[in-house]
């Protein structure tokens, strides 16, 4: 959608990131891929903040520094860098990641589940945070259990580590994962273990990705609009082009919760219509 919209009104778009599975050499090539980019003096830039690296606040910061001091203009794209409640001073544009975790708490709730866990990855990025926020503020908000061992940090393709969270007391009977991909793992491996999802345990993810529509059962989620935010950062970073001193400001796209087999949505149903017939 950003390429579209760079022809559409005569831009030329340049897209360029990091690929390296260490998270060390992550904040090098950012670095390096920032530097790049204000040498070739664009006219603006869109930024997703880097994540999962240990250094990812400070990396994020020296980019951003570094293109202000070379007069680029920059919009944030899904995530601040910097703790919620709290804003930068850098436009934003993304979903309500809080109240999305709200939405998919309450319908697991609603499928039934008691003990809600949220599982992401170690060195999280702020809208991680603020989806497992939302989860969090519904379920206390209903008057269930919720500590600080209800956020799980693992990595889903772990066997022993989900063999033993499978085995505590009280045990989880339902997942929301900080993305699909990682829904889709913790899903693989709980099959692997013997768990049948969703009559074991429920999952749910974020974003919506091919592998939430892809895998068996499909994998509950929070649809986000990308060629929406596509289009509100192309507009939100042209108005910030053609002035520096507008106040920055937080765009909010709205998010839809898409229901899949994974909480026992349509897929289970017509199962369940099967074996009655």
């Amino acid at each position: 959608e950003f390429v579209r919209l760079a022809r559409t009104h005569d831009y030329t778009i340049v897209m360029d990131g990091v690929w390296s599975p260490k998270s060390d050499d992550n904040g090098r090539e950012a670095i390096e891929v920032a530097a790049r980019l204000i040498k070739r003096r664009v006219a603006g830039g869109i930024y997703q903040p880097l994540e999962y690296s240990e250094n990812s606040v400070s990396i994020n910061r020296r980019i951003l520094s570094a293109f202000s001091r070379a007069g680029i203009p920059v919009v944030l794209l899904d995530g601040d860098i910097v703790p919620g409640p709290t804003r930068s001073d850098y436009d934003l544009v993304s979903i309500d990641n809080v109240t999305a975790g709200e939405a998919l708490a309450t319908h697991l709730m609603e499928r039934g589940a008691r003990n809600i866990r949220f599982l992401m990855r170690a060195n999280w990025v702020e809208n991680v945070r603020n989806r497992a926020r939302g989860v969090r503020n519904e379920v206390l908000a209903k008057g269930l259990r919720w500590s600080s061992k209800s956020i799980i940090m693992a990595d889903p393709a772990d066997a022993s580590v989900v063999a033993k969270l499978m085995k505590s007391s009280p045990r989880p009977d339902a997942f929301v994962c900080e993305n699909d991909v990682i829904a889709a793992g913790l899903m693989k491996t709980l099959g692997s273990l013997g768990y049948k999802v969703p009559d074991d345990v429920l999952i749910a993810g974020f974003d919506d990705v091919r592998v939430a529509r892809l895998s068996s059962p499909g994998i509950t989620t929070i649809h986000q609009p990308c060629e929406g935010i596509a289009r509100a950062v192309f507009d939100r970073l042209g108005a910030r082009m053609l002035c520096r001193t507008i106040m920055p400001a937080h765009i909010l796209l709205p998010y839809t919760l898409v229901v899949r087999g994974s909480t026992g949505g349509i897929n289970r149903a017509r199962s369940r219509r099967r074996k009655r017939k």
